[in-house]
């Protein structure tokens, strides 16, 4: 059970199928999962990851993204930082190497 509220959850269609929608490698830029959390502040993210990778979770401006927390490796938890409102949110692996099975879903959390 978390003990956080969901603010804002990863755009349509939520759920990022990897073998439809690969996730990135370290050394390419990341995949866009949340446009624009709005007026919210996060603290962290849920997630449920059947990838098995290390996944990076990202905020900024294509190109000048910075790191914000590291979750995946196939759970379901939480990984936590700092998201400030009008956050835009992307993925990519922590390895240099793209992702191409298995599913990530996520939302940006506040307590």
């Amino acid at each position: 059970m978390y003990l956080t509220t969901p603010v804002c959850f990863f755009d349509p269609p939520q759920v990022i199928d990897c073998s439809v929608t690969p996730i990135p490698a370290v050394s390419s830029l990341p995949l866009q999962v949340i446009a624009d959390t709005g007026l919210n502040l996060g603290v962290g993210v849920n997630f449920d990851d059947t990838t098995g990778e290390f996944i990076g979770i990202y905020i900024g401006a294509v190109g000048k993204e910075t790191l914000v927390c590291i979750i995946g490796n196939g759970a379901r938890s939480q990984g936590f930082g700092k998201f400030p409102p009008h956050s835009r949110v992307s993925v990519r692996n922590m390895r240099n190497a793209t992702i191409t099975n298995g599913r990530l879903t996520g939302q940006i959390v506040t307590v």
